[in-house]
């Protein structure tokens, strides 16, 4: 006999957090592009962290930005949301907040924002170290 009454017990699964500070494809390509015109302005290289399986969903992504020389990154950006944050490594201070990663990484550039006095073109070259996929290295 079949009976037309049926019981379900339905579990909640916790949810799975929104990818807000995951980095988009279209990020790390406008940082492995930028990196390519950079090093004439004394930027050194561009490394891409990206989350792994483990780790807490809200330290997401994030890029390093290096000056010609250095060991230590200066800047970093990340993905929060819909916009990029850009910060000085050293102290934690924000440096701004942009639209797209390209437009916080030109802000490195703009000397009229005096942010790493980078507007002036390095002539010597150096040995370079790179971390995005297919560049140059």
């Amino acid at each position: 006999m079949v009976s037309n009454s049926a019981t379900a017990v339905i579990i909640a699964f916790p949810r799975v957090p929104e990818a807000a500070h995951k980095l988009l494809s279209v990020d790390k390509a406008a940082a492995c592009e930028w990196e390519f015109g950079a090093t004439a302005y004394g930027f050194d290289r561009i490394v891409i962290h990206e989350q792994i399986g483990g780790q807490s969903p809200e330290e997401g992504d994030f890029v390093l930005i290096y000056r010609m020389g250095d060991r230590w990154a200066r800047w970093g950006a990340a993905r929060q949301g819909s916009q990029i944050l850009l910060w000085r490594c050293a102290n934690g201070v924000e440096v701004g907040i942009f639209p797209t990663m390209r437009e916080a990484l030109d802000a490195l550039l703009d000397p009229a924002l005096h942010i790493a006095n980078a507007a002036k073109p390095v002539d010597q070259p150096h040995p370079q170290v790179r971390a995005c996929p297919g560049g140059r290295g």
